[in-house]
């Protein structure tokens, strides 16, 4: 794909950007992501048992550690849940997104050395409010994306996940 050169002439780039309601796909992508995340949480739970199971009966810990930690582990593993899972509830509430062009500013990776995790960022250059704003790709999107390339996005408006791009003649 081609880098699509930016001048303040071009064309499209009258088109204003606008807060539309969330599309049938959109909620069902929002969905999907609430019972992905779902997912994870029965497998760190279930990790959780197992490692609190070998603790108990092959190194014969103090119950009362156990018991202690399990508590703690379950109430971490709540609240990470209901944290998520709340930022899609609200975004699914709140029923917005964001559509319109932005230029891609810069592409950001966050490595997180304990967990082993990237998180994957684009700074956009929005083409209202006139500022830089923060949004969260899929890793698909984010590796087809390239610096200074001129977009048109759709972004939820609550948890800034980005649910389209578009270019000139793609839709991934």
């Amino acid at each position: 794909m081609e880098d699509i050169p930016y001048t303040p002439s071009w064309p499209a780039d009258s088109r204003t950007a606008q807060v539309l309601p969330l599309s049938a796909e959109d909620i069902a992508y929002l969905q999907a992501r609430k019972k992905k995340l779902g997912s994870g949480m029965k497998i760190a739970a279930i990790g959780i048992i197992g490692i609190l199971f070998f603790r108990f009966v092959i190194k014969d810990s103090d119950p009362g550690l156990i018991v202690g930690f399990g508590i703690l582990a379950v109430l971490g593993i709540g609240l990470f849940w209901y944290l998520f899972a709340r930022r899609i509830n609200k975004t699914l509430d709140k029923n917005t997104k964001h559509v319109g062009r932005a230029r891609i500013a810069q592409k950001v990776s966050n490595f997180n050395a304990d967990t082993g995790t990237s998180t994957l960022s684009l700074i956009l250059d929005w083409e209202f409010k006139d500022k830089l704003a923060k949004v969260y790709p899929t890793d698909k999107v984010y590796n087809q994306l390239t610096e200074g390339e001129l977009v048109e996005i759709q972004v939820a408006t609550f948890n800034k996940l980005v649910l389209a791009v578009r270019k000139p003649s793609t839709l991934f």
